[in-house]
C-alpha cells in the first residue's frame, strides 16, 4: 500500500506544480521574480507550519490519509536542521529565483519542457551519492516518462521552443532545475525519519522569510492588485503547499530517483493548462 501510494504522491504533486508553473508565468509579465517567488513560499511555509503545531487529535487523520504516524513537534533535531538549511539554499531560495528569473526570460514551453531536467539531474545525484539505482524495468519505465512528457509538452513541434532564441532564460532555468536536484537529494535525508509537513513548512517559511529580506534589501515594489494577491496565495498553498508535503510523503516511501521520474509529469500538467 505504502509502496502505491508513493506513486499518487508523487503525481499529485506534480500535478499541482505543474498548473503553479502556468500560473507563475502569468504573474512575471507584472511582478519582479522575487516578488514572486517570496509570497508563495511564505503563504506555504506559514500554513504548514501552523498546520503541524494543531495538536495530535486534530492531525491524526491527515497523518492517516499520507500513511504516516504523527510525530511529536518538534521532530527535527540539530542534524536536520543543518540539512534543513541546505536544502531552503538550493531549492527555496536560490533555485526559485534563478527559475523564475529565466522563467521570465523564456517562454512557458520552453520552461515546462526544459523543467524535465529536473528529474535527470536528481536520478544521477541520487545514484552517485545515494547509491539508489534503477532496475531494467524502471530505467524503461523512466525513459518512456520522460519521453511522453516530451511528447505532451511539445507535441513534436520542436520549432516551437525557440531554445537557442531565449538562451540566456532557458540556462537559468536549467540552472534552477539543477538546484532542486541538489535539494531533492537533501529532502530524501530528512523524509526518511522525519515528519514531512514540518519538513516542508519549515523549509517554505525560512525560505519565504530569506526571499522577503532580500526584496526589501533591494527595493524591489511591493505593488500587488487583489488578483494578483489571490493568484499569489493559491499558488503558495496548493502548487507549493500541499505539492512539497506530497513530494516530501513521495520521498519517504520510493526514494528520490523514482520520485524525480513520476515529477516529470508536472510538465504535462502545465502544457495541458497552455493548449
Amino acid at each position: 500500500m505504502s509502496h502505491h501510494w508513493g506513486y499518487m504522491s508523487a503525481l499529485l504533486a506534480a500535478m499541482l506544480f505543474g498548473i503553479g508553473n502556468v500560473i507563475s508565468k502569468i504573474l512575471l509579465n507584472d511582478l519582479h521574480p522575487l516578488l514572486v517567488a517570496g509570497p508563495i513560499y511564505l503563504v506555504s511555509g506559514v500554513f504548514l507550519v501552523a498546520i503541524r503545531i494543531q495538536s495530535p487529535m486534530k492531525l491524526n487523520s491527515f497523518y492517516g490519509f499520507l500513511g504516516l504516524k504523527y510525530r511529536k513537534f518538534p521532530a527535527l533535531g540539530l542534524r536536520d536542521f543543518k540539512i534543513l538549511l541546505g536544502m531552503v539554499f538550493f531549492g527555496a531560495f536560490l533555485a526559485p529565483y534563478i527559475f523564475l528569473y529565466g522563467l521570465q526570460l523564456t517562454t512557458a514551453i520552453n520552461a515546462s519542457f526544459l523543467s524535465i531536467t529536473e528529474n535527470i539531474f536528481t536520478i544521477l545525484l541520487a545514484s552517485l551519492l545515494l547509491g539508489e539505482r534503477l532496475r531494467e524495468k524502471e530505467v524503461l519505465s523512466v525513459s518512456v516518462i520522460l519521453l511522453g512528457a516530451v511528447f505532451l509538452v511539445t507535441n513534436l513541434e520542436f520549432y516551437s521552443l525557440k531554445l537557442a532564441e531565449r538562451l540566456f532564460g532557458n540556462l537559468l532555468v536549467l540552472v534552477g532545475c539543477f538546484l532542486w536536484s541538489v535539494d531533492n537529494v537533501l529532502s530524501r535525508l530528512l523524509s526518511v525519519e522525519g515528519d514531512v509537513i514540518e519538513v516542508a513548512g519549515f523549509k517554505s517559511l525560512i525560505g519565504g522569510l530569506t526571499i522577503a529580506a532580500l526584496c526589501m534589501l533591494l527595493d524591489v515594489p511591493f505593488n500587488l492588485n487583489l488578483t494578483q494577491i489571490v493568484l499569489l496565495v493559491f499558488v503558495g498553498l496548493f502548487s507549493i503547499g500541499f505539492s512539497l508535503v506530497f513530494y516530501f510523503a513521495a520521498l519517504h516511501y520510493i526514494g528520490a530517483g523514482k520520485t524525480s521520474t513520476i515529477y516529470a509529469t508536472s510538465a504535462v500538467s502545465g502544457a495541458f493548462l497552455l493548449f
